[in-house]
């Protein structure tokens, strides 16, 4: 019987992580508070650098985002992963009061963003999400259109919905997509609280800045972290079906795990899902359907045979730096490279006689 959250009891594909909790230490093991007598002002210096370093990758990486499209993401999470690695040299990656902090003072970031404009409007999907429910059923056919005030101009933006059909549901009424974007965030950072790596990645002021401008990848991030890591059994079965229904990444991503641990029946149980999902919308328009969801066309309707190029349809985007931080912190701290090498050696085996 398979042991994974999808057919009952504790996942066996993610771990219990134990350290870097954030509840009081234990006597044998000291906490390396921010008050440390070892060195006086040595402990809080090194956490003000590793924090400092974090919102200077978003100062240095807004300007860069119209002027360097192809260093969109890689600079941003090249520099989120420095300050880990930092964070860790330094200890303090298992200092509650460090993490605590690090993670209030990018949601008060964030926040500051949303309400000042700072390092903000750079995606128009908070002002996007909330018009595609009015597309439904037939999502691809079309497009949705607005009228808005943009730096004191009145501009009318249309879009076309390029997502898969159950990411529109994911609004409450009244509520700011920008905001809710924020508590998505924030509720992802608190399911992945016991996960240190991951929480001091995806809790990193750029990732917090992600979600004031409103991006929607926090939605599957928040689905796919209920699959693999809180619920069990067919709750998070259902969570994972949710998460395949969302956006493309997220089936990606579940497809990847299950054909990297060699779970093939899973693997095509999740393709089939997404199939399922997303082909009555799909038969409704072929064409607009290949064009918005899997070729990525040109945003103009009259162009649908158009095929934006790959360079500017992937590394233009801020936001796909998110999922690369996520693949790490959640999968890194129980998949880690030693184990990504044997289940690659398991599935490309070496010619006999022939050294690994």
């Amino acid at each position: 019987m398979d042991p994974s959250p999808l057919h009952g009891g504790r996942p066996d594909h993610l771990p219990e992580v134990q350290v870097g909790v954030l509840e009081p230490p234990q006597e044998d093991r000291p906490e390396r508070a921010l008050s440390s007598t070892g060195g006086v002002l040595k402990t809080p210096l090194k956490a003000l650098g590793v924090i400092g370093l974090g919102f200077a990758t978003v100062v240095l990486a807004i300007p860069d985002w119209e002027h360097l499209p192809e260093l969109n993401f890689v600079a941003p999470v090249v520099c989120v992963l420095g300050t880990f690695v930092l964070a860790r040299r330094w200890g303090l990656a298992e200092d509650v009061r460090f993490l605590r902090l690090w993670v209030g003072t990018s949601l008060a970031f964030a926040i500051v963003s949303t309400l000042t404009g700072l390092f903000n409007n750079i995606t128009d999907e908070p002002l996007s999400m909330p018009t595609f429910v009015h597309l439904w059923p037939n999502l691809y056919s079309g497009a949705t259109s607005l009228t808005v005030v943009q730096h004191g101009v009145l501009v009318t933006r249309t879009w076309e919905f390029v997502y898969l059909p159950f990411l529109p549901f994911y609004q409450i009424p009244g509520v700011n997509y920008e905001y809710l974007m924020i508590g998505t965030w924030v509720a992802t950072l608190y399911l992945v609280r016991k996960n240190r790596v991951g929480l001091i990645l995806l809790a990193s002021p750029w990732v917090g800045v992600i979600a004031a401008n409103g991006f929607n990848d926090f939605v599957p991030l928040l689905f796919l972290t209920l699959t693999f890591v809180t619920l069990h059994g067919y709750k998070s079965r259902l969570a994972e079906v949710v998460s395949l229904g969302l956006k493309q990444f997220a089936n990606v991503l579940v497809v990847a795990y299950y054909v990297l641990t060699r779970r093939w029946w899973r693997a095509l149980e999740a393709t089939l899902v997404s199939v399922a999902i997303v082909l009555p919308f799909a038969l409704m328009d072929p064409p607009g359907f290949w064009c918005n969801v899997i070729a990525g066309c040109a945003p103009d309707l009259s162009s649908r045979l158009q095929f934006s190029s790959p360079t500017n349809g992937l590394l233009s985007h801020a936001n796909y730096g998110v999922w690369p931080l996520y693949v790490l912190g959640i999968f890194g701290p129980r998949y880690g490279l030693a184990r990504f090498r044997s289940v690659l050696a398991r599935l490309l085996p070496s010619r006999q006689g022939t050294p690994p």
